[in-house]
């Protein structure tokens, strides 16, 4: 809702793993893919590798809630143009 929701942006599709990453990335074309490290069946890590070595030119944004390095360095050494880390506020009323 965020991203579709701000102008100029749209979000092409969503998908639970890296599964079939590689004909997702071609059917669809996207300018950027906002990947979560952490997903069942073929995970961001792997799914990032395979992205890679079909195009290098889409842009890949790792999502991930482990604020570790191991994970962060595995992903920029894949291929990934960089990080967000997703944090949980609450919000106090």
């Amino acid at each position: 809702m965020l991203i579709n929701g701000t102008m100029g942006f749209e979000v092409l599709a969503s998908f639970k793993n890296c599964n079939n990453v590689v004909d997702e990335v071609e059917a669809f074309k996207p300018d950027v893919v906002l990947m979560d490290i952490d997903m069942p069946g073929t995970n961001g890590l792997q799914g990032l590798k395979l992205i890679r070595q079909h195009n290098t030119d889409v842009k890949v944004l790792m999502l991930t809630v482990f604020d570790d390095n191991k994970n962060v360095f595995e992903a920029l050494k894949s291929g990934a143009n960089g990080y967000l880390l997703k944090k949980h506020h609450r919000q106090k009323y």
